[in-house]
C-alpha cells in the first residue's frame, strides 16, 4: 500500500496505512502528525514541528518528533527538502512532479509554485530524451519581495562579502 497524496492529510488514512504495514498508531505520531498537518503548506522545520507538536502534547520529547519526522520520511509519508539553510523541512510525499520552489536565500521563506505547467515539463523532457522521470526538483533561489525591499544596502553588502 502507498500513501497516496489525494489523502496526505487524513488522519484517518494515515491510520489505515501504518495497520497495514503493521505499525502502532500512537497518540505522540497523532500529535505531530496533527500538528504536521496545521503546518504543511509551509514547509516545516522539524523545530517548527516541535513547537506545534507540544502545544497539542506538551510531553512530547525533541527526540520523538525526531525520530518520527524520519521514521515518517523513511515509510514515504512526508518528503524531506534541504534549500540550503542548514535545516530540513518537511512536506507531504507524492507531489513530486507538480511543483517547485522558490527559497529565500536571507529569511529562509519558501514559496511553493503548483500547476500543471511542472508536469508538463517533465513529460516533454522524459518523452524528448526516452527517459523516466520517478522525481523531479524545480528550486528557485533568492529573495522574497519583503527581504529585496528591507535595504538595497544589505543585498549589496551580503553579494560583495561571497
Amino acid at each position: 500500500m502507498k500513501f497516496e497524496s489525494g489523502n496526505h492529510f487524513q488522519k484517518e488514512h494515515l491510520r489505515h496505512f501504518l495497520r497495514q504495514k503493521g505499525l502502532k498508531y500512537t497518540r505522540q505520531r497523532e500529535a505531530i502528525w496533527s500538528a504536521f498537518r496545521t503546518l504543511g503548506g509551509r514547509h516545516p522545520s522539524c523545530e517548527e514541528v516541535y513547537d506545534r507538536s507540544r502545544t497539542i502534547a506538551p510531553r512530547l520529547s525533541w527526540a520523538t518528533v525526531y525520530r518520527t519526522l524520519r521514521w515518517m520520511r523513511d515509510l514515504g509519508i512526508i518528503v524531506e527538502r534541504d534549500f540550503g539553510n542548514g535545516r530540513f523541512r518537511v512536506e507531504p510525499s507524492g507531489r513530486g512532479l507538480t511543483h517547485a520552489h522558490l527559497v529565500c536565500q536571507r529569511c529562509g521563506k519558501v514559496i511553493e509554485l503548483k500547476g500543471k505547467l511542472f508536469e508538463d515539463f517533465w513529460k516533454k523532457a522524459a518523452k524528448k530524451y526516452r527517459f523516466e522521470v520517478f522525481r523531479g526538483k524545480v528550486e528557485g533561489y533568492g529573495l522574497c519581495a519583503e527581504c529585496e525591499g528591507r535595504s538595497p544596502n544589505d543585498h549589496l553588502r551580503s553579494r560583495r562579502k561571497r
